[in-house]
């Protein structure tokens, strides 16, 4: 049954996403001619279908782009252990456990559901940081699991594409009878604010799932000192040395911006700064 009612949420969460695009699309319908509408239809269908298969097959893809390998727990037996206590305080299926080649210490979880999920960790964050500190590492990660955060960033990811879509083609009919170089130059200057609005929308939200994420796993412990300790050293190691493979796409995905230091500023930042999370950690009463 849970299973079922997993699949249920999911297109629960999918049909509202899809109803919501085409109720403003047929409401915008008054104002944009149909030829603009129906490029902004094909368009949105299109990064729905690529955001659906990133959804469905997050798991692997992740994993293959940061050549991280699922290992047995003959091969990690501690964190194996690790893992399987963190998943039963949580409620959850134990996902699969990764570890990425990687001196820059960071972690992340990825999987379409609780049944299909993976925890990733480098071998710089193994090195780095004590029982203590990891365990609430993968509190913060097996939250992500819980709360479905890869569902919520995908309806997300579609709907800001949505949006940015909408603005461009909007500007796009609204100058078509004007003179086609200040046409033009209104549809390229429209496509970069759309294209900001939705990076701006997705951090936004991103940022939300963080801090929801380290309550969650704070919670789960009863104990918040250990993650505290743990972004507090993640920071001060990611600052030193970025993770050079790292991609815009799928930062939002690690505890730690894995770019932090060489690219995203301000309100394009995926995740919180650090000093507010640990801040908003000290204040969970247990």
């Amino acid at each position: 049954m849970s299973a079922i009612h997993s699949s249920l949420k999911t297109f629960g969460v999918f049909a509202v996403v899809f109803l919501l695009i085409y109720a403003i699309a047929g409401a915008v319908a008054l104002f944009l001619p149909v030829w603009s509408l129906s490029y902004l239809l094909i368009f949105t269908t299109i990064a729905a279908a690529m955001n659906l298969g990133m959804y469905f097959f997050a798991d692997k893809i992740v994993l293959a782009s940061y050549r991280a390998r699922l290992v047995t727990r003959e091969e990690a037996p501690e964190l194996h252990a690790l893992v399987e206590e963190v998943a039963r305080a949580a409620g959850v299926p134990k996902p699969k456990v990764a570890i990425m080649r990687e001196a820059s210490p960071n972690a992340f979880a990825t999987g379409r559901s609780p049944e299909h999920a993976v925890v990733c960790l480098t071998t710089g964050i193994l090195d780095l940081l004590t029982e203590h500190e990891l365990k609430g590492v993968v509190a913060h990660e097996m939250s992500h699991v819980k709360n479905r955060d890869t569902l919520v960033m995908t309806a997300v990811a579609t709907v800001a594409a949505f949006f940015a879509y909408l603005i461009q083609f909007g500007g796009m009919a609204a100058t078509s009878r004007g003179n086609r170089g200040g046409g033009l130059a209104a549809y390229l200057i429209l496509g970069v604010v759309g294209s900001i609005a939705a990076v701006l929308i997705r951090a936004f939200v991103s940022r939300r799932r963080e801090y929801g994420a380290d309550a969650t796993g704070a919670t789960l412990l009863g104990d918040s000192t250990g993650l505290q300790k743990a972004l507090l050293k993640l920071d001060y190691a990611a600052r030193g040395r970025p993770m050079r493979v790292a991609h815009e796409a799928s930062a939002h995905l690690f505890i730690v911006n894995p770019l932090t230091g060489n690219r995203a500023k301000g309100m394009f930042l995926s995740h919180p700064p650090i000093g507010d999370r640990v801040r908003r950690l000290q204040r969970l009463e247990f």
